[in-house]
């Protein structure tokens, strides 16, 4: 996903440069520059449910916090947005996530006056890589706020491996076995966003998306948010804080396996902004 990223990335910004980008009364310098790039840290937990069989009605699942997944993590998080026109501006945005988890599940059996110990040792990671872009015109605009429509695609790539083996007083009597499951999901979504300037160095920014979907061999829904405060410390450079959260459920129903991802992700981000 790193190198869509960057090809699309590539062709909005040569797609934008044949648009003219109108010059306007708003006060805040950001929100008048044809491109914004940001670079921060995300920190992300996550509740994640799995269900991946030949029928997903007949299917119990997993939870990777029973398992003893960490469920925090902290990332990268990149975003790029260009100004086409006075009114329609197009948003980049890119993050991964990764959560490994190690427990022992046991119990005591006797036999024969003899305490035997039995368990398991299960080892988990779940990764998941988001590349999320959208067109958005801002149908209300004044010097201070601008409030805006857009659709947008939110690409998500799911992975879940388990492997584990079976112990009998510490010792390992069952050899390993590993199951994974993948996921690429592209999911479109509707977004609306609103920007207020406070100043010309204080910008507040959020957005929020929705969608119920059934296309082709993927189902479900999502719900996208953000808020953002930046701080502009020079011409061109500005500090952020943000919070995300994302609440996805997405099944898929292939030819062999049907898969289910229940998950609800988010958590702060700090963020450093170039405008120019």
């Amino acid at each position: 996903m790193r190198h869509w990223a960057l090809g699309i990335l590539t062709t909005l910004f040569f797609t934008g440069l044949s648009f003219p980008v109108l010059g306007n009364t708003f006060i805040h310098p950001t929100m008048e520059r044809s491109n914004s790039i940001s670079f921060g840290a995300f920190y992300q937990s996550a509740y994640v449910g799995i269900d991946s069989s030949s029928n997903l009605d007949s299917s119990e699942g997993l939870n990777l916090e029973t398992l003893g997944v960490d469920t925090s993590d902290t990332s990268a998080v990149f975003s790029y947005r260009r100004r086409l026109s006075q009114r329609f501006s197009v948003d980049l945005s890119y993050s991964d996530y990764r959560s490994q988890g190690d427990r022992v599940l046991t119990a005591d059996v006797e036999y024969n006056g003899t305490i035997f110990e039995v368990g398991a040792r299960v080892q988990t990671e779940f990764k998941s890589q988001t590349l999320a872009t959208r067109l958005t015109y801002d149908f209300y605009q004044t010097p201070s706020t601008a409030l805006g429509i857009g659709v947008g695609i939110h690409a998500m790539e799911l992975q879940a491996q388990l492997s584990g083996e079976g112990q009998l007083d510490g010792d390992v009597v069952a050899s390993q076995s590993v199951a994974s499951d993948n996921l690429l999901a592209p999911l479109p979504n509707l977004v609306f966003t609103a920007k207020h300037a406070f100043d010309d160095r204080l910008l507040l920014n959020l957005s929020a998306g929705w969608l119920s979907f059934n296309i082709d061999d993927y189902e479900g829904r999502i719900l996208l948010s953000e808020a953002s405060l930046s701080y502009r410390v020079t011409e061109s450079a500005s500090v952020a804080v943000a919070y995300q959260l994302n609440d996805i459920n997405v099944s898929h129903y292939g030819d062999l396996l049907d898969s289910n991802y229940n998950m609800t992700q988010g958590g702060p981000l700090l963020m450093i902004k170039w405008a120019f």
